[in-house]
This record gives structure tokens, sequence and C-alpha cells, in this order.
């Protein structure tokens, strides 16, 4: 075990074959650019890792709604960069397509711009060969996950520019045989974003679970949005993996009711649980036996209850899953009546579950306080659990958005991710 705080972490680069199957795509407005766009291959004397920038990227929107596409026309041996910054409509009409021109400057793997407005932005190139960018201004950050326009003139890259931009994510739908509740006997299917890696062969996926609507705050039929805009799932994208954020019974268009937002009691939080945990476990099958997946590198993650949901998971399946990525995870408010069932659940998972975890929280969260988190980690350590908590105690606002700021833990969570795959390799997977 390891306990870590960090008052700051830096960049490594809101805070898913069967009935229905369908994928369903969407596409983003086009994004103009200027007709004197001039891309000037780097010249010999620019190094590798300030050359790698150069050329148009193009292919994803900020946060899932702003179209984005930078063209870096110029790379300069002492990591100035010359581009055009291009945007397109966002989808809820507030921003009007545009481009500007700006310089800015490549040091240590990343392309970072100042904007006179304000934002600050930056750029890095990732193990897939994507760009991956991230966007900050007042609230919270908006990443993207950029993929590189074949072509090096500008005619080519303009009309590729022009053309509606296929979104990074598709919608699937999972089949369900329940077994909890009032859905026992029945097949229902489950909605879920597939974010899929462009990489070939198998690949890990990490399957990210929703929180709860809490309760009623927020709209079930919301969740879908949220799930195509989630910062954590281009994140971890851009590590190189699948990743799936399905909706529970319910929630999106999930058929079934929303069994987890009934009143809490010690019946119905059992049913609540073991609801998700059936979902859950249906993901987790039906992701298992795609052809681009590699069954034996199942992450579970989630926030707020999905966070929980991952935890327990694992310990009532460990055979199933690889690794567990917790942001933020609970079932009850901590001032609640029922908070103890988080505890329990924390500590009835170390018991059984036998792969390391990840665990992150910050300070400032509504829900969960550092010290009553630590309590909850120190059942699970006390039971058997392995796992490592991050404690994060600089993030803006309520700090149970943890997992809609990557800068924030993508440099722990990649090395967790990183010591599993070593993990993995030694027992020949």
């Amino acid at each position: 075990m390891t306990k870590i705080s960090a008052k700051k972490t830096p960049c490594l680069v809101l805070a898913l074959i069967g009935l229905c199957l369908g994928i369903a795509t969407e596409s983003y407005p086009q994004v103009p650019l200027p007709d004197d766009i001039v891309l000037t291959p780097p010249s010999a004397n620019v190094p590798a890792d300030i050359a790698i920038f150069a050329g148009a990227w193009g292919g994803d929107a900020w946060g899932g709604t702003l179209p984005h596409v930078l063209v870096v026309e110029r790379v300069n041996s002492d990591g100035t960069a010359e581009a055009v910054y291009a945007y397109g409509n966002n989808t809820n009409g507030t921003i009007k397509a545009g481009w500007r021109r700006y310089t800015g400057i490549i040091s240590n793997g990343r392309l970072h711009f100042v904007f006179p407005s304000g934002p600050v932005i930056d750029y890095t190139v990732n193990k897939d060969g994507s760009l991956f960018g991230r966007y900050v201004f007042r609230e919270m950050p908006s990443y993207v996950r950029l993929t590189r326009i074949a072509g090096n003139d500008a005619t080519t890259v303009i009309a590729a520019a022009a053309k509606p931009i296929k979104t990074a994510w598709e919608e699937i739908s999972i089949p369900e045989d329940s077994k909890v509740g009032e859905t026992t006997g029945k097949t229902l299917a489950l909605q879920a974003i597939l974010f899929r890696t462009p990489l070939t062969g198998r690949r890990p996926v990490i399957i990210f679970n929703h929180g709860s609507t809490g309760p009623g705050i927020i709209p079930a039929n919301m969740f879908p949005d949220f799930a195509r805009k989630n910062n954590a799932a281009r994140t971890f994208l851009s590590l190189g993996y699948t990743v799936v954020l399905p909706m529970r019974k319910g929630f999106g268009k999930s058929e079934g009711p929303i069994i987890e937002e009934q009143p809490g009691s010690t019946t119905t939080q059992d049913v609540q649980l073991n609801s998700a945990v059936e979902d859950l476990d249906a993901v987790v099958d039906y992701m298992k036996a795609q052809p681009y997946v590699d069954p034996t590198r199942i992450i579970v993650a989630g926030q707020s209850r999905g966070g929980m949901l991952a935890v327990v998971y694992a310990g009532r399946h460990p055979d199933k899953v690889d690794g567990v990525i917790n942001f933020s995870g609970g079932w009850w408010a901590e001032r609640v009546p029922t908070a103890d069932f988080n505890v329990l659940q924390f500590g009835q998972a170390g018991r059984t579950a036998t792969i390391p975890m990840l665990w992150l929280y910050a300070d400032h969260d509504t829900l969960y306080s550092l010290a009553y988190i630590e309590q909850a980690f120190a059942a699970f350590r006390a039971a058997g659990g392995n796992g490592q908590l991050f404690e994060v105690r600089d993030l803006p606002g309520n700090g149970h958005f943890l997992s809609a700021w990557p800068d924030k833990w993508q440099d722990v969570a990649a090395t967790y991710l990183k010591n599993l795959e070593k993990s993995a390799g030694q027992a020949g997977h």
C-alpha cells in the first residue's frame, strides 16, 4: 500500500453480439481554415521532438462540443511554432466558427500557447500518434484528442477540415439477462458510449462507470451526453486504451427502472448495489468477447458511485478484472445515516479482491472528506485490500469532480497502468 499526498502533479502530456446491437455515430460541423495556409516541412536541424508537431490535426471537439483543427504551419529549431487555431460552430450554437494565427513554444514534449484573451492551451503527442490537447480558461479544463490529417498541401488540408468531423466515440447496445430486483428474468439492453483506440490488435479496455443523478438533480437522460464529453475517457484513450462508458438500468437509453435512485434502506441499498454490479458484469462479459479487446486486461473505473462500484465489482469478481481506478467513490454521502454502507462495502471488497487498486480523491469534496475516505481506505486495507490512495489538495472548486481534471491525476494513473502492464507481461499475458 502507498498513500501519496500531492499538492501539485505535473501534466503528463462533466467531473459507457447481442440484443439491439447497433453502432451509432454522429458528426461535428466542419471547421473553416484560411485559404493561404502553408505547411513547411521541418528542416534537418529541427529536433525530432519538435518536428513531430508539424502538420495538420483534427477529428475531435473540445469537451465533445467545439470542433477543432490545429494546423502547425512551421516549427523551428528554437522550439517556436507558427500555427492556425481553428474551430467550428459548437453544438449548442453559442460559438461561431472561426480561426486565428498564433505562435507557440514547444518544450519538453509540449506545444504551449497563451492566447491574448487569456486561455492557455497545451498539446502533447500520445503513444498512439494522436495529439492530446488541454484548454484552460477560468473554469475546469477541456480536452481534445486530434489525429493527423493526411497531406501537406493546403488544398488537401482545407478540404479535410471542411468535411464534417466524425466523432471519436460510437454508441453501442449491450445485452443483459437480469437476475436482480424487479427486472429478474428480463433481458435488457444497456446503452454504452465506446471510445475505441486506433491502435491495432487486441487492446486493453477501461470501463468507466458513472455516478448518480443526485438523486434527481441531474436528468437521467443526460448521462450519455456526459459520457461523450468525458475528459477521463479521452485521457485514457490517449494512453492507448479502448474506453467504454456504460449506462446502468434506466440511465440514458438503457432499459429498466433506475433501481439505485430509490430511497436508501438496508434492503434497498443492497438491491441497488447488486443491480449495478449486475450491469457492470454484463458490460465486462460483452467487452471480453470483442475481437479488438484483450480479455486479460480489463480495468474497471468510475466516478462517485461508479468508483465504489468498480471497487466492489473487483471484490465480487476478482478473476475478471486486471485493475481498478476509483475516482471519488462512495454510494452515500458521509453525512447521511446510511454512510456506513460505504465503509462496509469497501471492507468486504478488501477481503476478496486480489488486484492492486488506485483510489483518487480530492479535498473540498462536498460528499466525502479526505478524513472520511482515509477511514474507508484503512478498512479496505485492514481487510486485506491492495491499493494506493492518491490525494489531490489543490483542485479548484468541488473536489468531487476530480475526474474532470486529468492534469491532476493522469501522471499517477499512467504510472499505475504501466505497472499493471509490466505485471501482465511478467505473468505471460
